[in-house]
């Protein structure tokens, strides 16, 4: 690489450098990575999105990762009306917010002399991941199951009034009954006042929250 793109890589690497530790045990693989360039100006590589394969010492081949279900959009429409207000945020490193199982990490050495790190950038020249990582063919999997279990500690306790989540039944309003409304979902959450409960749904990393807006908001 050329001087100016292995400094833009080794920003990048230093990034994740607090996501990997030095082993406690013996390494018994290591994994490639590369950066692939994400812009070029003057013939320069700006930045690059840093690809660990997991895939290439055959790791991928030697773990499950069983099928799983997300939300769609109809998740996301039984929690809104015309009077709901929307707020969009990304969950930030989706796969570094989860810790890799301990039996995997000897099998992902990451060697990182060939960048040069100062001893007081990088205390050793072999480290392993501890956190899930891209190219790990069951992190979507194991990272997205931790999350919906997070979901149900930041939910709490739908009966209590103080809560910004409470709810205390489901309406059904499902087409062919008496009152059967088009304008609404065919099941959602209520609050005691029969308004429509606050939630939010997340599409792996992308949360999507939904709220009811205040009477002062209303009015204004």
């Amino acid at each position: 690489m050329k001087p100016e793109e292995k400094a833009i890589l080794k920003k990048k690497l230093l990034k994740n450098i607090q996501y990997l530790a030095i082993p406690d045990d013996t390494l018994e693989s290591w994994i490639k990575y590369f950066g692939v360039p994400k812009g070029i100006l003057d013939g320069v590589v700006q930045d690059w999105r840093v690809v660990y394969h997991v895939g290439a010492n055959g790791l991928n081949d030697c773990v499950w990762d069983p099928p799983f279900g997300i939300h769609k959009v109809d998740s996301l429409l039984r929690s809104v009306d015309l009077d709901t207000v929307m707020h969009n945020r990304d969950i930030g490193e989706m796969f570094l917010n989860f810790e890799l199982h301990p039996s995997a990490r000897k099998y992902t050495g990451v060697d990182v002399g060939p960048l040069e790190f100062s001893d007081s950038e990088c205390i050793a020249r072999l480290l392993w991941w501890t956190k899930d990582l891209m190219g790990f063919s069951p992190s979507p999997y194991n990272s997205v199951k931790m999350y919906f279990i997070s979901e149900e500690i930041i939910r709490g306790d739908r009966h209590d009034p103080s809560n910004a989540f409470q709810w205390n039944r489901c309406l059904l309003d499902l087409p062919g009954s008496k009152e059967y409304n088009p304008s609404i979902a065919w099941i959602s959450k209520r609050r005691t006042d029969k308004s429509l409960a606050s939630d939010f749904v997340c599409f792996i990393d992308d949360q999507h929250l939904a709220g009811s807006k205040s009477k002062r908001i209303t009015e204004a």
